[in-house]
């Protein structure tokens, strides 16, 4: 077996999943709602699942996995200060700016989520920022 010692994955799914959780208020993304899969050409995330605004959950999902320190304050994710932690392994300007890529696509949630039904209780959660996305993404500095 060949031994992988980078904190993310090569394609920095999961940085990129972290942000899709914050952007649907999924504030229960630990290890457990993650799976690896292995074969012939090496170690990757599964798909996505157990995906849901949690933070609407009457009984107060708390977010478990966090960014240390002042990176993630109240829920807010200083994204450039992430990039920057993984500096060891990886350009943190250049992870930086492939998540501000991936933001430019997520713009289009909004619409989508809403075009396939998403409840309105749902779209206007006051945790959930899909409502005012640009503004949210503009303060996290990825657009």
């Amino acid at each position: 077996a060949k031994a992988h010692n980078l904190p993310f994955t090569q394609d920095h799914a999961d940085l990129r999943r972290d942000l899709l959780n914050h952007i649907l208020g999924n504030n229960d993304n630990h290890g457990r709602n993650t799976a690896v899969l292995r074969d012939e050409r090496g170690l990757r995330l599964a798909p996505i699942y157990d995906l849901a605004p949690m933070v609407m959950d009457d009984e107060g999902i708390t977010r478990t996995t966090k960014w240390p320190g002042e990176i993630e304050l109240a829920g807010n994710v200083d994204w450039l200060a992430a990039c920057n932690t993984l500096a060891e392994w990886i350009d943190p300007q250049q992870l930086h700016h492939e998540l501000k890529q991936y933001a430019q696509q997520l713009r289009a949630l909004p619409d989508l989520l809403q075009a396939l039904g998403l409840p309105e209780q749902t779209m206007n959660h006051p945790r959930i920022p899909l409502k005012d996305l640009d503004r949210r993404l503009r303060a996290w500095g990825l657009i």
